[in-house]
């Protein structure tokens, strides 16, 4: 789903920006990281109140300026290229929740070492197999809840 690129990249910093913002109240190490976005995206050449809907109204745009270090110089190509994929996602119907799970589940399977690529291949073998995808998901479920007790 998402390309690569520095528009991607700084969509990524939307998207996490996003997410933070959907937890209420952060502390520690969240809101360490909710800060270092916003400077990114102040970076990117967004403004203040921008960085403030990026968090979904989150933090005011006076938060995002007391939080969000930045160098001063903003790199405003940046910007431009991530609203190219802001305009690719909404052509294609994609929300930003939808990008936000993408990401999150991609992160997931990075942890334990799996790709997309990887996921693909498992439900080809299974289609091949003709093992219906019920039954993956329950044995997948069952494994996994073996792995937690």
């Amino acid at each position: 789903m998402l390309c690569g690129g520095v528009g991607a990249e700084v969509y990524g910093y939307t998207v996490e920006l996003y997410g933070l913002g959907k937890l209420g109240r952060v502390r520690g190490e969240a809101l360490s990281r909710a800060r270092q976005l916003m400077g990114l995206l102040i970076d990117s050449g967004f403004s203040c109140p921008e960085v403030s809907l990026m968090s979904g109204g989150r933090w005011e745009a006076d938060d995002v300026r007391q939080y969000g270090a930045w160098s001063g110089s903003p790199d405003f190509s940046r910007r431009d290229a991530a609203l190219g994929v802001f305009a690719e996602f909404v052509s294609k119907g994609y929300k930003f929740d939808d990008v936000a799970s993408y990401i999150e589940n991609k992160k997931k399977l990075e942890a334990s070492g799996m790709t997309y690529d990887d996921v693909n291949t498992i439900f080809r073998a299974a289609v091949m197999s003709q093992v219906s995808f019920s039954k993956l998901v329950e044995f997948s479920q069952e494994s996994l809840g073996k792995e937690d007790g």
